[in-house]
């Protein structure tokens, strides 16, 4: 299907989470590191080198200069010393997890290939740093007031349109989810904006998505393979991977902020779900 084809009424579309993380320049706050398929990364190396090791086996190896769409897919990254960067991580994502593009291969492209998409990345990076000198991949946790915050996501979209139209121009194709039922998005809708440092009241969210609890289960597992307690954790899980992996969080600020009880509770409950111990 060409690109410019494709159509999905504005309430499908709007099903798409769409989040800014960070962006900042300069080398990375953590050199090695995971990252999770559901928000792949943009990286515009100005210096050094990236390695990727993928969990399907396969891995790629990057030099600057050059721009950097990793696939769609968990690895394992490690940046080189010297490394200068360009670092966005935004998630733009269905709820059954999958990226709005199919990027199954790596797509690398000269530094100079997208003027437009460095230019307005750049300009989201000082914006951040203007604003949260001391934040860099911690923005998510730092206190704004309300224009700020509109005024920081009107040049993450103008950032993201460009995004889009690089995407498009590399004629990566669309992952599009098929329309879920009201019930199912409602409870959605509820879960994301659940904060993760409160417990997860999923009676509630059956009632928010009018439903019973039994209907809402089935409904979850028909479309994800999982209930909702089950989707809400695997949520808090990758969120707590890539905050271990690309932020500087210690892992008291983290148990504070997923809303466990003690630093050996977050442990405890991360090793049971990944079989690691959090680093």
């Amino acid at each position: 299907m060409e690109q410019e084809t494709i159509q999905l009424k504005m309430i499908q579309w709007a099903q798409l989470e769409i989040q800014f993380n960070w962006a900042y320049l300069g080398c990375p706050v953590t050199l090695t590191g995971f990252y999770h398929g559901i928000d792949p990364p943009v990286w515009l190396l100005y210096r050094g080198q990236l390695e990727i090791d993928y969990e399907d086996g396969l891995s790629d190896r990057f030099s600057a200069p050059c721009w950097v769409f990793p696939r769609a897919i968990p690895g394992q990254r490690q940046f080189s010393a010297d490394t200068h960067a360009l670092i966005i991580n935004f998630r733009l994502a269905w709820p059954d997890h999958h990226h709005l593009f199919r990027r199954l291969s790596h797509y690398s492209q000269p530094a100079n290939a997208f003027p437009l998409l460095e230019k307005y990345g750049l300009e989201l990076a000082r914006m951040a740093a203007t604003h949260f000198p001391d934040a860099r991949n911690r923005i998510p946790f730092a206190l704004a007031p309300p224009l700020l915050y509109f005024q920081l996501q009107q040049k993450f979209y103008q950032w993201l349109t460009q995004y889009i139209q690089v995407m498009n121009a590399l004629e990566i194709p669309y992952h599009l989810m098929a329309p879920i039922d009201p019930r199912l998005q409602r409870a959605l809708d509820f879960i994301v904006r659940h904060p993760y440092h409160r417990p997860f009241p999923v009676e509630v969210c059956a009632r928010h998505a009018g439903c019973s609890l039994s209907t809402l289960n089935r409904l979850f597992v028909q479309q994800f393979g999982k209930t909702p307690v089950q989707y809400y954790n695997w949520r808090r899980l990758e969120f707590a991977r890539t905050l271990l992996s690309s932020s500087s969080l210690s892992i008291k600020a983290l148990t504070s902020e997923l809303g466990f009880s003690s630093p050996p509770h977050f442990s405890r409950w991360f090793k049971q779900q990944t079989g690691l111990t959090p680093t």
